[in-house]
């Protein structure tokens, strides 16, 4: 009697597996950052919950570590609808729509408290609005961190230090800009080159979060970090327009809700990894300083008077008196 009831139960099981409902639809999400960056956990954490809203009828396959391509073949490839979800830099989407330099430009938000105020507001969700007249779909912004200064030659205070110094930026007018104003040079190089840039003198340093900063190794390269806090990183996760006509009501509503979702989980989880990766690097002896943050705001002045022109009219100000 046991073993025939041992065998039914294993029968029954095999049969439910074999009549398992295949999900009616099978998406990627194409990454650029590691399996253990908060980027990457936010991706599989929007892909869980888009499978559980759904019962399972949406699955979503993350590919991290730029498998699918670098972020603008990325972007690229959402327009032309071959691949459904990934997540850039704002400055990406600005060859496609231009409003969303806006993001690039140095202290913009007051404070974290802000930033988490402004992508919930009218703003950001008319951008996303928006971006389907580029072919894009956006289901969620992610907070990138404080993106400060950091470079092998000494610490940086005031916008004196930064002369004479080359600072790795993206390929974007107003992030050149605003290290040229700081009293640097901007330079433009590859995100996979940046480590050794640094370390054969072609650049003296970047600018990133303390978590992108301990991630990519760079601290073995550049000993010197500073709190210029010039930019609150602001990037969005985004859905191919093609793949979201696609999908039935219920469905829509399901990653609409996993988008909000995400963006309060990666807050959360972001804080919570760069304070740990921040102790690591106090044990690796890395030097960090505050920097005189007025003084590097007065000296971007100039970024926003060339750069803000070219944004619609009043919408500066908008995120400004977003209350938070």
């Amino acid at each position: 009697m046991k073993r025939s009831f041992i065998a039914c139960v294993m029968a029954a099981a095999f049969a439910a597996a074999g009549t398992a409902a295949a999900a009616e639809f099978e998406m990627q999400f194409g990454g650029g950052l590691s399996e253990e960056h908060p980027h990457t956990i936010a991706h599989r954490f929007f892909a869980r919950r888009v499978g559980e809203l759904t019962g399972g009828r949406v699955e979503i396959t993350v590919f991290p570590s730029n498998q699918l391509g670098a972020e603008r073949e990325r972007a690229e490839a959402l327009q032309m609808g071959t691949l459904e979800f990934t997540k850039v830099m704002t400055s990406v989407l600005a060859n496609f729509m231009p409003e969303m330099n806006v993001f690039s430009l140095p202290y913009l938000y007051k404070g974290d408290d802000h930033f988490k105020a402004v992508i919930k507001s009218d703003i950001c969700k008319n951008m996303m609005r928006n971006l389907e007249k580029v072919g894009i779909k956006g289901v969620a912004w992610y907070f990138a961190g404080n993106r400060c200064i950091y470079n092998s030659r000494r610490p940086i205070k005031t916008p004196a230090d930064m002369r004479g110094l080359k600072i790795r930026v993206p390929e974007n007018p107003v992030m050149i800009d605003t290290i040229n104003a700081m009293g640097g040079t901007g330079v433009p190089v590859n995100l996979a080159e940046i480590y050794t840039s640094i370390r054969t003198g072609v650049v003296d340093g970047a600018e990133n979060s303390t978590l992108f900063y301990y991630e990519q190794k760079h601290s073995e390269v550049a000993k010197f970090y500073s709190y210029t806090n010039h930019m609150v990183d602001t990037n969005i996760s985004i859905m191919s327009l093609a793949a979201w006509n696609l999908l039935p009501g219920d469905c829509r509503d399901a990653v609409e809700q996993a988008g909000r979702e995400t963006e309060d989980f990666l807050f959360a989880e972001w804080t919570r990894i760069e304070a740990d990766f921040n102790k690591k690097l106090e044990g690796q002896g890395i030097a960090f300083n505050e920097a005189e943050v007025d003084a590097f705001r007065e000296a971007c002045r100039a970024v926003w008077e060339k750069h803000g022109s070219r944004l619609p009219a009043g919408l500066i100000d908008s995120i400004l008196n977003v209350k938070y």
